[in-house]
């Protein structure tokens, strides 16, 4: 389990920031915000890549400080129930 860096969110306009441990930031449209078998996702996509319909997912954890942190999806049956929950809503995610 790897987590992403922090990361900010701008609500009313529906994106997220990631900075790395290096201080680099990404900006990424929040698609969606699901939960499966209990646990928090979203569902992200880079800002150059909005029209390319590629998505990413990252899971929502909290450290013992309550604050939140996003990790990658490394198990591939964690990943399958996630795509599976979201080809509900007709969305594909990559595995990076």
């Amino acid at each position: 389990m790897s987590g992403v860096g922090t990361f900010n969110i701008d609500v009313e306009r529906g994106f997220l920031i990631l900075e790395d441990d290096e201080g680099h930031q990404e900006k990424f449209l929040i698609e969606d915000d699901v939960t499966v078998d209990g646990k928090r996702y979203l569902i992200l996509v880079h800002e150059k890549e909005v029209n390319l319909g590629e998505y990413i997912a990252l899971r929502v954890e909290m450290d013992e400080s309550g604050e939140e942190y996003l990790v990658t999806i490394e198990d591939e049956d964690e990943l399958m129930r996630v795509q599976e929950a979201l080809d509900e809503m007709d969305v594909e995610i990559e595995n990076d």
